[in-house]
């Protein structure tokens, strides 16, 4: 069977998954208080309902219009817990669980108080997903109806859902094997361009980016260096193929390190965190910094939140007699949009509107949520700096690229980013079935909308070429270079 999604083949390259998350004025509000919760919380953008019982039980529901499920059950939480979990308005609450600190956070999801749980919802209703087995017609349909109801917006691409969606189920029946609903959904999901939608199938994934990311560039690279087919036949790819190509893999990474370090001194003291997640140097008065994930920190938010602080203090205490300094997130696939935040206020002295975001509920939006970068309080950088991105400046890194768009200081450089803003809205039937799609949209300050586009760059280089790489030439630095006259 030929792979409609070949970069799922490599388990050695994964996007990060993208589940979050700013940091806004935090709203006033009151502790959270197990009498004060009690009852039945819903969240419809997302499809989901919280119900907290007088024991301080939690139960999590997720649903569409047709279904109803068990997603999770929490036994006696603490005030202490919930504190982490969630932060409480009158007749509502954010859930910042997964989007940082409550004093630190992304936008989370917003509950509002309702009188009953969804009739889909009551015991007697429930899906049971113990017992689920499902015939790939069935799943087919599921995934259809969940995008239908939660995608952020089918006219973003031209597809008419309904035709697209009844054309590919004809050709699906109760005896369609799995192989062949992989197929029929790298079909489904092609035309939607979006890196944020998926579905794995007994662990196999189908996903379908909008451009391609430097890990595909390479593997084409590869394939055609090898007279390989393109795209990839599984059947056909080795143990042989699979080792060659993560050695090219790695080779490829490398010789982009090199041709970046090869612009600083013998004595130059390169520095970096957690393996090089964040890597930085100072040559001549100018700084660079590499920044390769937003995640990845630490498991809890906020030992994440400490360590960017404690990184990023002093990587602005190393530029402190810079005149200028290159953000390279080129290679960004993404994490957490609260660590994006975080990064971003130490490089800015004044509050900034860095981006709103909003979600798909029924046939419109919820309310826009603005989010506001306040200045680090040990010190920021505020002279010239320039930001290298590519298409493969993912997700997460392209909410720190919307963001840094808006301070009057920052020059992009490079590709315009993914365009893949949303956070990844997952639907966990089981160990044998998860579906992802994106249902938000992330706005500049100026209201406009960047999905499937990108951020805008004001200088336009490509991502380095193959013939650049053994040429030991990076064009994105040559280009900072020359607008600084160096």
């Amino acid at each position: 069977m030929k792979s409609i999604v070949p970069v799922c083949l490599l388990s050695s390259i994964a996007l990060v998954g993208c589940n979050d998350n700013y940091k806004t004025k935090p709203p006033e509000s009151a502790n959270p208080v197990a009498s004060k919760l009690t009852g039945v919380w819903q969240s419809p953008a997302y499809g989901e309902t919280i119900r907290v019982d007088q024991e301080n039980n939690i139960f999590v529901y997720r649903h569409i219009d047709e279904m109803c499920w068990l997603d999770d059950q929490l036994e006696t939480v603490s005030n202490e817990q919930l504190n982490d979990l969630l932060k409480l308005g009158t007749n509502s609450f954010e859930l910042i669980d997964g989007y940082g600190t409550a004093d630190f956070h992304a936008p989370g999801n917003k509950f509002t108080r309702v009188s009953t749980l969804p009739t889909s919802c009551l015991s007697d209703n429930l899906l049971n997903l113990e017992d689920l087995e499902l015939s790939s017609d069935e799943i087919f349909s599921l995934i259809t109806k969940i995008y239908e109801q939660h995608y952020v917006d089918f006219s973003l691409h031209d597809v008419d859902w309904q035709t697209h969606t009844s054309a590919l189920q004809a050709t699906l029946d109760e005896d369609t094997t799995i192989e062949e609903l992989h197929v029929k959904l790298g079909e489904l999901l092609g035309p939607l361009k979006d890196g944020h939608n998926a579905v794995t199938i007994g662990g196999n994934e189908v996903r379908v980016f909008n451009k391609d990311l430097y890990s595909t560039v390479f593997i084409k690279e590869f394939v055609i260096d090898n007279s390989l087919e393109w795209p990839i036949n599984s059947d056909e790819w080795t143990q042989v193929n699979q080792e060659q190509w993560e050695a090219y893999f790695s080779e490829q990474l490398q010789m982009i390190v090199s041709n970046i370090t090869s612009l600083t001194s013998e004595d130059t003291n390169i520095k970096n965190l957690n393996d090089g997640l964040i890597w930085w140097y100072v040559e001549d008065n100018i700084g660079y910094i590499n920044i390769s994930a937003m995640t990845g920190y630490a498991e809890a938010p906020q030992d994440a939140i400490n360590i960017v602080n404690e990184t990023m203090q002093e990587v602005i205490q190393d530029n402190q007699n810079s005149e200028a300094l290159i953000i390279d997130v080129r290679q960004n696939l993404g994490g957490s949009d609260f660590i994006s935040l975080a990064i971003a206020r130490f490089f800015t002295d004044s509050i900034i509107h860095g981006y709103s975001k909003q979600a798909r509920l029924d046939n419109g939006f919820t309310e826009l949520t603005p989010v506001y970068i306040e200045p680090s309080e040990t010190g920021s950088f505020t002279k010239p700096i320039y930001l290298l991105t590519s298409n493969s400046t993912v997700s997460a890194a392209e909410i720190f690229t919307l963001s840094m768009s808006e301070f009057e200081h920052v020059t992009i450089v490079g590709e315009r980013s993914q365009g893949a803003f949303s956070d990844a809205l997952e639907w966990n039937f089981n160990d044998e079935l998860v579906i992802e799609l994106s249902n938000e949209r992330y706005l500049s300050k100026e209201e406009i909308w960047y999905e499937g586009k990108g951020v805008p760059v004001d200088i336009m280089v490509n991502f380095p070429s193959k013939q650049n790489r053994i040429d030991g030439v990076d064009p994105g630095l040559e280009a900072v270079l020359s607008e600084l006259g160096l």
